[in-house]
């Protein structure tokens, strides 16, 4: 669905902000391929690989591994192994991916290729899927407001 990833946080923001325009046709039957999975790849943070993870499968992209599994740390095996996340990716009743509710600091559906969605949420087997998402370098406190969450 875009140029290809490389394990450099800038990119896979990048990524994500383009693919949440593209999520209204997945379902089932097609999938948008938002690369790889970087995780334990290059120089990215712990967090960076959770996030980077935790969206991919929440948008139900494949999830492709593109490391050496056998040199990967326990904290980087456990975020492979999440098994809330893999079950909404692999979700066999609910198709559709979990989807952007409202974008955080851009005015809702709004391009930023620094500063993709925030907030996102999607329907599985097991409840609502609901992940808030810190772009920035630094801490910030998130509050998820659950009459907004669709």
């Amino acid at each position: 669905m875009s140029g290809d990833i490389n394990p450099n946080w800038s990119r896979i923001v990048y990524i994500l902000n383009e693919n949440s325009f593209l999520l209204d046709s997945v379902d089932f039957w097609g999938r948008n391929d938002a690369d790889m999975l970087e995780v334990g790849n290059g120089n990215l943070t712990l967090e960076e690989n959770r996030s980077h993870f935790a969206l991919w499968a929440a948008m139900k992209s494949p999830l492709i591994i593109g490391t050496a599994l056998d040199q990967l740390s326990t904290d980087l095996v456990g975020v492979l192994k999440n098994k809330y996340l893999l079950a909404f990716n692999q979700d066999d009743v609910f198709g559709s991916p979990s989807m952007p509710y409202k974008l955080g600091a851009n005015p809702n559906w709004t391009w930023n290729s620094t500063s993709p969605a925030e907030y996102w949420s999607g329907a599985s087997q097991n409840g609502t899927l609901v992940l808030a998402f810190n772009p920035l370098e630094a801490g910030v406190e998130k509050q998820i407001v659950w009459s907004e969450v669709s």
